[in-house]
């Protein structure tokens, strides 16, 4: 197996409409948070007929793959990128019917392999977008690059990729599929299985930052934060929103990974006649235990918010 620290960004290009006529193919390798090679190959379909609008829009023509070898006579060397790899492509869905296809095509079994669809991945990252083609979500990143070249959009793929992973804290592109609640995709020689975003119940800890300037000092920041009982400024999820964009997390319950529990004002009255919350009293525990909680009004809250 490939370390983890190790990922494929992939993109086909197809002569035509059939997922087969494969004519470019180019791979970006991600070694930890950096690219470290990328390639691509000009491959003659096996058929070897271009539609005047798919060379319209990626610029290969047939002159260009004449001499060209076929994907099989290449499969020995691509089989290093694919085998027991972790891929990443943008609209994933697209590159891994290409690759089954034209796999099909020339009677060569499947690979084990799992992967990362980056347009997933940027509905989750970076919600409101108005689109999520490569170019859209680039074009918001930053990132340059020419569009419909295998190589290029490979290396761009892997970009978004690396963008995120940051954007979530993330040390490897495996781990940014933890922290964003990002299923892989499978492709083994049985068949495969589709990437897709986990379901979650809408709570607070799937709050993402919508801005990714961070001030290191704010005392949010890399801290994990608990509301209990009803805050009086704001609903909770506009609270959390606040924290997550402070570059802080915000939690379900208490744990001992937890810093601060926000007390609501209602739950502060009540604390006055003695009545705590779960939450309120599993934080007390952890304190007398040494832990590294603070417990804090929806005032203090409110003022450290502001700092």
């Amino acid at each position: 197996m490939s370390h983890p620290e190790t990922c494929v960004a992939l993109d086909f290009e197809t002569a035509n409409s059939k997922r087969s006529s494969v004519c470019s193919m180019g791979i970006a390798i991600i070694e930890g948070q950096r690219i470290t090679t990328r390639a691509s190959w000009l491959i003659r379909p096996p058929e070897v007929y271009f539609d005047p609008y798919n060379t319209y829009i990626h610029g290969i023509t047939e002159e260009d793959v004449a001499d060209k070898p076929e994907f099989n006579k290449l499969w020995d060397g691509f089989r290093q990128y694919f085998e027991d790899r972790l891929l990443v492509a943008h609209n994933a869905s697209f590159d891994m019917s290409v690759l089954r296809h034209v796999l099909d095509e020339y009677g060569i079994p499947y690979p084990h392999l799992s992967y990362l669809c980056t347009r997933v991945t940027a509905k989750r990252v970076w919600p409101g977008l108005h689109g999520y083609g490569l170019t859209t979500v680039c074009e918001y990143l930053g990132v340059e690059f020419k569009h419909h070249d295998a190589g290029e959009d490979a290396v761009a793929c892997a970009e978004v990729a690396l963008r995120a992973s940051i954007q979530f804290r993330a040390p490897t592109i495996a781990e940014l599929m933890k922290s964003a609640g990002i299923s892989t995709g499978q492709l083994h020689p049985g068949g495969y299985n589709p990437c897709h975003i986990q379901q979650t119940h809408g709570g607070l800890a799937a709050v993402r930052a919508t801005t990714s300037n961070f001030n290191q000092h704010h005392p949010f920041f890399e801290k994990t934060v608990v509301f209990t009982g009803t805050l009086q400024s704001m609903v909770r999820k506009e609270a959390a929103q606040k924290v997550v964009n402070s570059g802080g997390h915000c939690g379900e319950s208490v744990a001992r990974e937890t810093n601060f529990l926000v007390l609501g004002d209602l739950d502060f009255s009540k604390l006055k006649s003695g009545v705590k919350s779960s939450k309120l009293r599993k934080a007390e525990s952890l304190l007398a235990g040494g832990g590294d909680i603070e417990i804090i009004s929806e005032a203090d809250f409110l003022r450290m918010l502001a700092e």
